[in-house]
Formats: structure tokens, C-alpha cells, sequence
């Protein structure tokens, strides 16, 4: 494998719900926004099993205007990694 970073963010930490749109593009880094899920809250969660990586990206829609409404987490996307890439995968 190469010198190569990935990084992998979920832009749902609290902020209010954007639609999907263009972004700021630099010359340092390549954006490529592999998955999408308007108006929902959410996390990554990463687990590493010897040189496999199982990236899960699990989330939530508002279904209530209540702040103290409790969010139910479900998996909504779902990739694998290892030494020969990544690939998607059924969450």
C-alpha cells in the first residue's frame, strides 16, 4: 500500500441539517463526497479486525421538534477496507 490518507467525515456533529451542495476546492486535498443523507444526525464508527477496517456510517432523521426526543442510530452506509482497497458493503 502507498503513502496514501484517507480521512473520512460525517458532517452531522450538531450543526442543522444542510442539503447536499457544492464545496470549497482546494489544490491540497481531493473532496469526494461518496454518500449523502440529507437531514440526518449522525456517526462514523470504525472497526478494525487484523488488516480489515469496517467503516459504518450509522444515523438518524429528527422525528420530532422536542429537543429531548431520543434518536434511534441504525446503520445507513457501510464500506470495507483492506489492503486491496475499499469496497461498499450492506450495512
Amino acid at each position: 500500500m502507498g503513502g496514501e490518507v484517507f480521512q473520512i467525515t460525517a458532517g452531522t456533529a450538531g450543526a442543522p441539517g444542510y442539503k447536499r451542495g457544492s464545496q470549497t476546492e482546494s489544490s491540497l486535498w481531493d473532496l469526494q463526497c461518496v454518500q449523502c443523507f440529507d437531514d440526518a444526525y449522525g456517526y462514523v464508527l470504525i472497526e478494525i479486525d487484523e488488516g480489515t477496517a469496517t467503516i459504518t456510517f450509522k444515523g438518524s432523521y429528527k422525528t420530532s421538534d422536542c429537543p429531548d426526543y431520543p434518536l434511534e442510530f441504525g446503520a445507513m452506509d457501510k464500506m470495507v477496507c483492506d489492503r486491496s482497497g475499499c469496497k461498499s458493503a450492506p450495512p
